[in-house]
């Protein structure tokens, strides 16, 4: 609940951003709806999940921006054949992720509505946790550096307000091995002017 607070104050507070030189019709604020498919390792254990993201963005010239996200992902179930394996009755993984992005764009015309293709490149902390119900019910929260890329596709639909679609690879340095999953989502921006 507090770290879903610091994310709310922080993006409410954006266009206060103007008042230190920052223009204001260079803001943004969007949100994201996917699903995460875990990869490699995590794909043996783990099943896949919902998954939310919010971001402030600030479009430093035409063809790049520069933002940070905040991502949930509500809980990856382990497999009933990973389960039966360790004894447990039921076991979820869940990750919260803080990553400071950069971007590539381009913008075009599509269907004579404005468009947007891009790249981009995110780091910073992954927050990892797993919760095992067997004879015992064990936790482990793990806060690690990880990272994510990927493109996408954002069209105008109203003043103010495009939609679109991206895809990401995620990798997080988790104890034992690499954490990784791949999630398509569909995506929703608000430009303050």
């Amino acid at each position: 609940m507090k770290k879903t607070l610091v994310l709310l104050f922080s993006l409410l507070t954006l266009p206060s951003l103007a008042h230190a030189g920052l223009n204001p019709s260079k803001l943004s604020v969007g949100s994201a709806l996917g699903y995460a498919i875990p990869l490699s390792d995590f794909k043996t254990n783990y099943k896949g999940s919902a998954a939310l993201a919010v971001n402030g963005e600030y479009e430093v010239t035409d063809m790049f921006a520069a933002g940070m996200e905040v991502g949930y992902n509500f809980s990856y179930g382990m497999k009933d054949s990973s389960k039966s394996e360790s004894n447990l009755t039921e076991a979820t993984a869940k990750t919260w992720q803080f990553t400071p992005y950069v971007k590539v764009q381009h913008a075009f015309t599509l269907a004579e509505k404005k468009a947007k293709a891009y790249g981009l490149f995110g780091a910073g902390i992954y927050t990892y946790k797993t919760e095992n119900i067997g004879s015992a019910t064990v936790t482990d929260s793990q806060s690690k550096f990880g990272w994510n890329a990927g493109a996408g596709l954002m069209v105008e639909v109203a003043p103010k307000w495009a939609v679109g679609m991206d895809v990401r690879y995620h990798n997080i340095s988790t104890t034992g091995y690499h954490t990784q999953f791949f999630t398509p989502s569909i995506r929703m921006s608000y430009h303050y002017k």
